[in-house]
């Protein structure tokens, strides 16, 4: 049995999530070049990401719609160019800055508080202890244990929490998406309302399932996802994708009668002062004009993607 595990990165990190489980892999690369809700990258970042991350623009790809569809570009480019990973038996898909507590082993380190879905770092926690948590991680979690994790549980998710007023609104706003899920998917379509009921859901379009349920997944998804062509808001897909995907793995976990809900563990550098000098780039490119004006707002882009 082999499982790989895909790790979404959209710019550099000072958390490199990488070993013969995880997988790194560049989301958008297509259209590196083209700014981000973080910024643009520059040249340092652009290779740091070639150097360190596969991407999602090989092969059959739908990398230039990242501003849309978010981490589904690289879901999508795992499910088109599976036979190119090493065709896996089970396929799992992680944030770089929100990693799957698999076993609740980070849960037991007094550092770190546990909060609804996430294992959560004090703020001032620094760079070095965070990469030596990451370490830690690496050494833990490796293809054996997760192997014998997910033979017993078949699905893992993340930890249910109760909806948002913002993903509901985001529900509200797709009926016709969710009308043809009814019409189309009716036991999927049974879940979501179960969800409803609830009021809860699994976040981050995050999971490992086995090979055959992520293909049947992914059909589903790209297939509801694709309804709507006229739909360009930015990061819209992305959102309608946290919906389905967790009326998804709740389907799913039926199916198989078990799943595991993990909390992640959340990564996170704060550059000293950003906070301040991204304010004093704000007043400059407020206060300026020409090419001092200019040199403000490419040094903001630059501080957005730290």
């Amino acid at each position: 049995m082999s499982v790989k595990i895909f790790v979404g990165y959209h710019k550099p990190s000072k958390f490199l999530v990488k070993s013969d489980l995880f997988v790194p892999l560049q989301l958008g690369r297509k259209i590196v070049n083209q700014p981000s809700k973080d910024g643009a990258l520059n040249k340092k970042d652009i290779l740091w990401m070639e150097k360190n991350t596969i991407g999602d623009d090989s092969g059959d790809n739908i990398s230039e719609l990242n501003r849309f569809y978010c981490e589904l570009t690289g879901i999508y480019w795992i499910y088109k160019n599976y036979e190119h990973i090493g065709n896996p038996d089970y396929i799992g898909f992680m944030h770089y800055r929100r990693l799957f507590d698999f076993d609740g082993t980070l849960e037991k380190i007094p550092l770190l508080k546990p909060m609804q879905e996430e294992l959560l770092a004090p703020e001032n926690i620094s760079l070095k202890t965070q990469i030596s948590l990451l370490d830690l991680y690496l050494k833990h979690y490796t293809p054996e244990l997760i192997e014998a994790i997910i033979k017993k549980y078949k699905v893992i998710r993340t930890y249910p929490i109760e909806e948002t007023t913002f993903l509901r609104s985001k529900r509200e706003k797709h009926k016709f998406e969710f009308d043809y899920v009814k019409k189309h998917y009716p036991d999927i379509f049974d879940n979501l309302q179960k969800q409803i009921k609830n009021g809860t859901v699994s976040y981050k379009n995050m999971f490992v399932m086995q090979r055959d349920d992520f293909f049947a997944y992914a059909k589903f998804m790209f297939e509801i996802l694709q309804l709507n062509k006229d739909d360009i808001e930015p990061r819209e897909k992305g959102y309608l994708a946290e919906i389905l995907t967790s009326a998804y793995l709740e389907y799913l976990s039926n199916l198989h009668n078990s799943y595991l809900g993990c909390r992640f563990f959340s990564l996170y550098y704060k550059v000293p002062f950003l906070k301040l000098k991204l304010l004093v780039c704000q007043l400059g490119i407020a206060l300026s004009f020409g090419e001092t004006k200019q040199r403000f707002k490419k040094k903001k882009g630059i501080l957005k993607t730290k």
